[in-house]
């Protein structure tokens, strides 16, 4: 429906590109960061609902826009749409995300956004496929997707629905898990993540950066602490 009232005018809400963000963690509202054209998703830390985009987002048209959020569908590594289990009797295969910035794009202007990119009904199959590997004592799969991503908007009154943005996603369970020099407490015997050590920074925990693996010891501790269940013994 809303791609029927969207006419001529898909072109103007449009995403350039995702980028990372800046060293700080805030967002480049000029284009400054570093382009990101694929994404890791690491689930060790438990169940988050979503990916973070970092979109940054061009009005090109003549008019005012007021994004309003986005569309999101997953794609399998087969190329096709993927349909999950839900409510519904005919499965979830698009959802509707928040975006969240400043979401009035005066014609000609550029920003970013943070965009959710992953819904919980798709994130919630996709760890229950891989903690089961963990329980059954197999090296968990990874999973490779591409989301689909259309910004919605409203200008003149009128719905305005992007052009679809394609952006490449693994997913995985305990891929960026790292273990900081320090981490390896020498009151315990063998390996373990229950030192002090240096922590690891990251901007969107889970996503793209390493992760501290003192972050993870209590959702997956096969992975994040050497099998161990407790730093007290």
């Amino acid at each position: 429906m809303l791609a029927g009232c969207a006419g001529d005018s898909a072109e103007v809400l449009e995403i350039l590109r995702n980028q990372a963000p800046l060293a700080d963690c805030s967002l480049s509202p000029t284009g400054a960061g570093t382009t990101l054209r694929e994404g890791t998703f690491d689930l060790a830390i438990g169940d988050r609902a979503a990916y973070v985009l970092t979109p940054e987002v061009a009005n090109t048209g003549s008019e005012e826009v007021v994004v309003t959020g986005a569309r999101v569908r997953v794609i399998g590594d087969d190329g096709v749409f993927v349909v999950f289990n839900c409510t519904d009797p005919e499965g979830c295969g698009e959802w509707e995300l928040e975006v969240r910035g400043d979401r009035v794009l005066p014609p000609g202007v550029t920003r970013t956004f943070e965009v959710d990119a992953m819904p919980r009904v798709a994130t919630s199959w996709y760890q229950g496929q891989m903690d089961a590997d963990v329980r059954e004592g197999r090296a968990p799969q990874r999973f490779d997707l591409t989301l689909q991503v259309e910004l919605l908007g409203r200008s003149d009154g009128e719905q305005i629905v992007g052009p679809p943005f394609l952006y490449p996603l693994r997913l995985c369970l305990g891929c960026l898990v790292e273990f900081p020099e320090g981490t390896d407490s020498p009151a315990l015997p063998g390996p373990d993540c229950c030192g002090p050590g240096r922590p690891v920074a990251s901007c969107y925990s889970g996503q793209d950066d390493p992760i501290d693996c003192r972050a993870c010891i209590g959702t997956l501790p096969e992975v994040c602490n050497w099998g161990r269940t407790s730093c007290r013994f």
